[in-house]
Order: C-alpha cells, then sequence, then structure tokens
C-alpha cells in the first residue's frame, strides 16, 4: 500500500515503470461533478498502464473518437444503434462495421486511457494497493508514462504545489541527468519549452527559468518537477558537481532533438523502454554524516530481520495483539523514513536500490497485517508455536492468486453473459465465488444467470430481485446489479422501480447503454401518448450517447 502523500502520482507511475512492473494498482476515485466515487483499478504491463476503468463521462469512447475524428456522428450513431440491439462493446462494433481498423481502435483506446488515468494526478491524498501478477490485460499496448506525466502535470500542478512536494530542491542549482538526453523525446515537450530545456541541460536555477518563460514561473515549474519526478534532474550539490566534472557546451546539446513532428488532431503514444536513470556518471555520495550513520544502522537491521525470515509483526516490530490503530502509526512513520523517494533530499541516493529492497518487504508485512482476518490467524499461529517463516508470503501469495483467478475466470463469464449463455455464466461465476466467495459483482451476476435459467414465473422474478436487492444493500454503487435489478423489476411490473433502478445503475456507470436504453423505453411507456414532437426527443445522438 502507497500513500499518496509520500509518493505522488508522477513519481509513483515512474517507479512502476522503471520497476518493469506488471499487475494492478487500485485507487481511490472521490466523487465530483456527478461523477461516482469508488476504487478504481490500473492494470499495468512491464511498467506502463495497458487499461483503466477509471470513470470519466468526457472520456467515454465514443466522445474520444468524435474528437480524434476517427468516427463522424453518422457512423457512431450507427454503432451505438448497433450495440443497443445486439450488445457488445462499442469499439469492436465499429471494428465489425469496417468504420475503424484494428490500428485506429488501439490508438484510440490508449489515447482514452491516457486521458482517464490524467484525473489521477489531480489526488493529494488517499493510499494507493499494488498488486505484483500477470493478467489477461498484458499484451495491450501501454501508454507513454513520460508523456502522461507532462500532460497531467501541466493540468493539475502550479507552482505551490510543485514547491509542497520539491520543497528545498526547487531553489536549488538544476541541471538535467545523461538519461535526460536519451528519453527526451519521450515526453513530447511543447516547442515553446526548447529554450528552458536548454537551460537546464546547461545548468540553471528555478529563478532564470521563470524569467526566460513565456509562461511564467507555472510552465517552469512544470518542467522542473516532471524532470525531477522522472529522476531526469541533478538537484543541489549534485548538480554542482556534475557540472564541475562533465561540462556541457552551452551552443549545442547533446544528443541533440530530433526534429518535431507536425501537430496531430490527437496524441499517438508510442511505446516506451523503461527509462534507465542512474546518472553517467554517477555523482559522489554526500560525506557521511551521524544522521546517516543512524539510518544505515536502522536499515542494516531491516536486512537482517529480512533475511532471517522474520514474521511480520517482528519486521514491524509489533506486538501480536497489535491493533489497526498501531499498526496505521507504525507504518505511517516507517512509509515515511524508510520509502526510496525520501532519499535524494538528503543526499542518500547510493542507498536506494538497499532501500527499496527493504521498503517492498515493509509493504508486503503492512499488507498482509492491515488485513484482520490474516492478522489475527498469523497471531494464533504463532501463540501456538508454529513455524511462520514463510506463511505470511504464502498467506499473501495465496489471497493474491485466488483473486486474480477469480478474476480472470469471472470475464470468462462476462463473455458468456454478453452472448446470453447463462447455463455456461454461471457456472464460471460459481467457480470464481468459491475463490473469493465476498465478490459482490460475481454474487449479483450469479443471481442474474439463475433467474435467466429459470421459468422467470413471479416467483423466480421475486427471489431474484429479493436476492440483488441484499447485494445492494452492501454495495449500492455496483451498475450491473442495479441494472439487473431494473431488469426483474420491468418483468414484475413494476415500472416505476425498475426506471429508479436503471438511474441508480446510470449514475453509477454512465457507459451502461443496456440501462439508458431501456430506461428510455420505460419513461416513453409510462408517460402519457406523446404528440409528435414529443415523440421525436431521445432520437439522434444525444439521445443514446447524452452529454458524455
Amino acid at each position: 500500500m502507497v500513500d499518496l502523500a509520500q509518493a505522488s502520482p508522477p513519481r509513483l507511475l515512474f517507479a512502476l515503470l522503471h520497476k518493469r512492473f506488471t499487475g494492478t494498482m487500485d485507487v481511490e476515485q472521490p466523487p465530483a461533478g456527478g461523477q461516482p466515487g469508488g476504487v478504481r483499478r490500473v492494470w499495468f504491463s512491464g511498467g506502463m498502464p495497458v487499461f483503466t476503468n477509471w470513470v470519466s463521462g468526457p472520456d467515454v469512447l465514443g466522445q474520444v473518437l468524435l474528437e480524434m475524428r476517427r468516427v463522424d456522428e453518422t457512423a457512431l450513431m450507427r454503432g451505438l444503434e448497433q450495440m443497443a440491439q445486439g450488445g457488445g462493446l462499442l469499439g469492436e462494433v465499429l471494428a465489425r462495421q469496417g468504420t475503424l481498423s484494428n490500428e485506429q481502435l488501439t490508438e484510440a483506446l490508449r489515447y482514452q486511457c491516457a486521458r482517464k488515468l490524467a484525473h489521477i494526478f489531480g489526488l493529494q491524498h488517499g493510499q494507493v494497493t499494488l498488486q505484483t501478477g500477470t493478467h489477461e490485460l498484458v499484451e495491450m499496448t501501454g501508454v507513454n508514462v513520460l508523456e502522461l506525466m507532462l500532460a497531467a502535470v501541466g493540468r493539475h500542478y502550479d507552482e505551490a504545489r510543485v514547491r509542497a512536494e520539491m520543497g528545498n530542491h526547487l531553489d536549488a542549482p538544476l541541471r538535467t541527468t545523461a538519461a535526460y538526453g536519451r528519453y527526451r523525446d519521450h515526453f513530447r515537450f511543447r516547442p515553446t519549452d526548447a529554450p528552458l530545456l536548454e537551460a537546464l541541460e546547461r545548468g540553471t536555477t528555478f529563478t532564470e527559468l521563470s524569467q526566460a518563460s513565456s509562461g511564467g514561473a507555472r510552465r517552469a515549474a512544470q518542467l522542473v518537477y516532471v524532470l525531477w519526478a522522472s529522476q531526469m534532474l541533478f538537484t543541489g550539490a549534485a548538480a554542482q558537481q556534475v557540472a564541475a566534472a562533465t561540462p556541457r557546451p552551452s551552443s549545442k546539446p547533446a544528443p541533440a532533438p530530433a526534429p518535431k513532428p507536425a501537430p496531430k488532431p490527437a496524441p499517438k503514444p508510442a511505446p516506451q523502454a523503461a527509462p534507465e536513470p542512474a546518472p553517467e556518471p554517477e555523482p559522489a555520495p554526500a560525506p557521511s554524516s551521524d544522521a546517516e550513520a543512524e539510518f544505515v544502522a536502522e536499515l542494516e537491521s531491516f536486512e537482517k530481520r529480512i533475511a532471517e525470515e522474520a514474521h511480520p509483526f517482528a519486521l514491524l516490530d509489533l506486538p501480536l495483539d497489535a491493533s489497526r490503530k498501531q499498526l496505521r502509526g507504525v507504518w505511517s512513520d516507517l512509509s515515511r523514513r524508510m520509502h526510496p523517494d525520501a532519499l535524494q533530499s538528503k543526499g542518500w541516493d547510493h542507498l536506494r536500490e538497499r532501500v527499496t529492497d527493504v521498503f517492498a518487504a515493509l509493504s508486503e508485512a503492512n499488507t498482509l497485517l492491515s488485513n484482520k482476518e490474516e492478522r489475527e490467524k498469523l497471531a494464533e499461529k504463532l501463540e501456538r508455536g508454529e513455524d511462520v517463516s514463510a506463511s505470511a508470503d504464502a498467506e499473501a501469495a495465496n489471497l493474491a492468486r485466488a483473486a486474480f483467478e477469480s478474476e480472470v475466470i469471472a470475464r470468462e463469464a462476462d463473455r458468456y453473459v454478453r452472448a446470453n449463455k447463462f447455463e455456461r455464466a454461471l457456472a464460471e461465476y460459481e467457480k470464481a465465488l468459491e475463490l473469493n466467495p465476498d465478490e459482490p459483482d460475481y454474487r449479483a451476476a450469479a443471481i442474474w444467470c439463475r433467474y435467466n435459467i429459470s421459468d422467470k414465473s413471479r416467483g423466480a422474478a421475486v427471489q431474484a430481485e429479493r436476492e440483488l436487492g441484499i447485494v445492494l444493500a452492501d454495495v449500492p454503487a455496483l451498475a450491473r446489479a442495479q441494472m439487473w435489478r431494473g431488469h426483474v423489476l420491468r418483468d414484475m411490473g413494476s415500472s416505476g422501480a425498475a426506471i429508479i433502478c436503471y438511474e441508480r445503475a446510470l449514475a453509477a456507470d454512465p457507459r451502461l447503454i443496456d440501462a439508458e436504453r431501456y430506461l428510455r423505453a420505460l419513461k416513453r411507456a409510462t408517460a402519457q401518448p406523446p404528440e409528435d414532437k414529443d415523440a421525436k426527443k431521445g432520437r439522434g445522438l444525444r439521445g443514446l450517447f447524452g452529454k458524455r
């Protein structure tokens, strides 16, 4: 688990890129602008994000395709109508119709993913949960993280926020690392950024950049922060040390930037290799101090515990009866002091590799103990004197494996549901529930499948509606469950209650085209006979696509 107050979204995404992380990241999306809140997921492959379920009305695929000019309104209308009739995903429907090529669809999905991810950069607080492991989206083309960082920082960061995160680094001497020269083109800087970037290559200060920038201090701060967050900027003594060791000519930076391509209607991110942020040559470490010696001693203590396979309680120095509050207090202190990003400000970057390994072990211990059931189970084993030297890792691995396997199975079941093969879907959902019995989405899907293979009598409908209601009492924002409950209520003749469920489903997920279609149909059926001019309401692009 990562605290965004300690590791901002730009630095977190770059760290995952650098580590070539494959797995998932869960982050809390706060409610805003009519959009529902909830935990959203980002899937990564090789350090690059490949998909996210972040909810953003303006970033639905249809709107993205219109803005990219990949489709016109007529073609989009045909695709939406086909979706309403036969189901499926909009991109797949448009590809089958020949409106989009596979390459254009891939480009649009990658651009849509980048637009959604940019919203995460606005978060300044909250917990992020990372889970390593392969997934079925691993073959998708990833988003260019460096380009995403520059664009999203440009949207969400001003000088005050940069200063709050960089502290004294912002006012220290500044100079780019050797890695910057290799990865400069991945950022896709604006042409007007060129003078500022050349100054950073030569060595400069933030005050000088602010005076030279046509965008003022805000743009200068954004460029400095992006390079600093991606570990391609020396600050302070390190910048001065590199300047003395390897002076660079001011007239011609090396390497020379490639010619800028002509502007396009929408960006087309290119796959990128993970940057190698270690500078060449490496500046000498700062002289040893009492504070550093004390930190190294603590680091060695953790390394010894890890080598001895200490259990999570011992690793975090917690009693077996530790409460959740005690764990949060200890973790808050450790995550602040032992986080790799805290090293640069102290001049201890030469310890980064060791600290990264220790911090990963501490994070795993915190993740396991954060689960009340697993914490109590581990404490009971320790009190009985059982050998648990490797059990904590096994428990965590088993939990992660079960969650992942259940998700893969459920995705296969979802395909059967879209094809109206409810018996096969039910069998898959039941397998997923064996691995993850508390997942409300799987429970709701199984109820919906059982209803569809029943005789759909009133008794079957009443039972399905009641079971869906129990699931929704715990998770009211479960969009598909709200829609399915609306379907069952519609079959029971309860049009008013069904309309409420469809509206709740759309509030939770505006992309549910089926909920929108049934909602319009029910409202028309329950309204007074309309005049001709009113009968036309709801038709056209806005009727199906709305303002999203």
